[in-house]
């Protein structure tokens, strides 16, 4: 409780000082002004004419005539009357927007520092935490994918009921989690209706939520293998960002189908801090699904080595009715299958995600 208390003191204390609103600047003049007349201050003005500059000088000092006195307090009050209506208003406005900040927790079994308490302070926005914990108690594993699965289809529900009768203008989405990659991918599908949407990835480095505010370096992905497609119906599309992919669990899992690779040539983990590159690579991904609508693919394997965000980012850009169905598949390195299970996502008309076992 003390920490929420401390939290929205800090937020008021942000919005109220930190920010440049226009109200509180004119109750600061107004209060400046009334202070100075009696505290005793020298003013002089000058006004250019046609003739030439004309300089008006007020000493308070010196004494004030009654009539001006009384013309500055009236002036000083309406200034601190104005202000305080105009903060009232900018206060009401404020409190109809609110932030609703989704953290997915799926793999790790720890508590960590929550989604909401990286999103920046600067406006007062009635906050709301969404936390979507798919975690089984067992560490690193899913137990029951199936059972992560249908808490995660209540996303787009949970989103209903926390912004029924706002104004989709006066509402902003933070996202962001840990949990394996079908996962992250369906939650970008989820959200790919909710508007902007602004990522958090978790930086493992410094163990705390990091915004994606890097300046855009133009690093690229590089495609290679589109030409091997031919006439196959189905595709295996290996995306590798954050490390290189399993190219022999790849043929073993998915024998006799094209492989087209679309990824880094140096993959790491550290490359994916830009929010604008992010949406540079999620475009280029589109572009490979759009191209292969002009295929006789109709089904599509994906394999994604990439940060959560970068996972979230691509499921937000699929497009659910236009390009061809798509899997997205879990790697577990050492395990006897290591695809051992994927979710087709809800796209190409089917009616929701599916869990597939190998």
């Amino acid at each position: 409780m003390k920490k929420h208390f401390d939290y929205f003191v800090r937020s008021w204390i942000d919005f109220i000082f930190l920010r440049p609103l226009p109200g509180m600047r004119l109750i600061k003049w107004g209060v400046t002004l009334i202070l100075a007349t009696f505290a005793g201050f020298a003013l002089t003005v000058g006004i250019p004419t046609e003739n030439g500059r004309i300089d008006v000088s007020f000493d308070s000092g010196a004494g004030i005539p009654a009539f001006a006195l009384a013309l500055v307090l009236t002036l000083a009050s309406l200034m601190i009357i104005g202000g305080a209506l105009w903060l009232f208003v900018d206060l009401r406005r404020e409190s109809r927007k609110q932030v609703i900040a989704i953290e997915l927790r799926g793999l790790r079994d720890m508590s960590g520092q929550p989604l909401i308490s990286a999103v920046p302070t600067g406006i007062m926005n009635r906050r709301v935490s969404l936390l979507l914990d798919i975690r089984q108690g067992a560490d690193g594993v899913l137990l029951s994918p199936e059972q992560a699965l249908a808490r995660l289809e209540s996303l787009p529900h949970m989103i209903h009921q926390n912004s029924t009768g706002r104004d989709r203008r006066d509402l902003t989405v933070v996202a962001g989690g840990m949990a394996a990659v079908p996962f992250a991918f369906l939650m970008g599908v989820l959200l790919d209706d909710e508007g902007r949407v602004t990522l958090l990835d978790w930086n493992r480095a410094q163990e705390c939520w990091r915004r994606l505010d890097e300046p855009d370096d133009g690093e690229r992905l590089v495609l290679t293998g589109l030409e091997t497609v031919g006439d196959a119906s189905e595709v295996v599309v290996a995306v590798s960002v954050s490390y290189p992919e399993d190219r022999v669990a790849i043929a073993h899992r998915f024998p006799g189908l094209p492989v087209i690779r679309l990824g880094l040539p140096a993959p790491t983990i550290d490359h994916h801090w830009s929010a604008a590159k992010q949406a540079a690579w999620a475009q280029q991904f589109f572009d490979l699904a759009r191209q292969l609508c002009a295929t006789n693919v109709r089904q599509v394997h994906l394999v994604l080595v990439a940060p959560t965000s970068v996972v979230i980012s691509f499921g937000r850009s699929y497009d659910k009715r236009n390009l061809p169905a798509l899997t997205v598949y879990q790697y577990e390195n050492g395990s006897p299958a290591t695809y051992p299970w994927g979710i087709k996502m809800p796209v190409a008309n089917a009616p929701g995600a599916t869990l597939v076992r190998s």
